[in-house]
């Protein structure tokens, strides 16, 4: 997975966020989309919205958790800030949520958010 690549590969992966990937691409006017800015705009939301009712939509938690997992494994360095900064910084937020996702990370994943959690002494 690379940085140059990694909207793309998300929209590929998750056809029902294409409403909420078009109206960000549209804000952008035809320019390319600040990575961090689209999965905090376009993932973040819809991902709190599932963690809180967690037994309703389990099988999309476990594939955004699964491609996080891809983005924390990732050889590019770029993805993984977005994984650890835009997504799971933000997932710590609340310690609620924050424990339901960890459920359902990887083990890197899971492993990341920790080391995110340290380093803002939340853990």
């Amino acid at each position: 997975m690379k940085y140059s690549e990694l909207i793309d590969e998300f929209m590929k992966a998750f056809p029902e966020f294409e409403a909420g990937a078009k109206e960000e691409l549209d804000f952008w006017e035809g320019e390319e989309p600040a990575v961090h800015v689209f999965f905090a705009n376009v993932l973040s939301p819809p991902l709190e919205k599932e963690l809180i009712k967690i037994d309703k939509n389990h099988a999309l938690l476990r594939r955004i958790f699964s491609f996080l997992e891809e983005m924390a494994t990732s050889e590019d360095e770029q993805v993984q800030e977005v994984a650890a900064v835009t997504i799971l910084e933000h997932l710590g937020d609340d310690k609620e949520r924050l424990r339901s996702a960890r459920l359902l990370m990887g083990n890197h994943t899971r492993k990341m958010s920790e080391k995110v959690e340290k380093g803002l002494g939340r853990e």
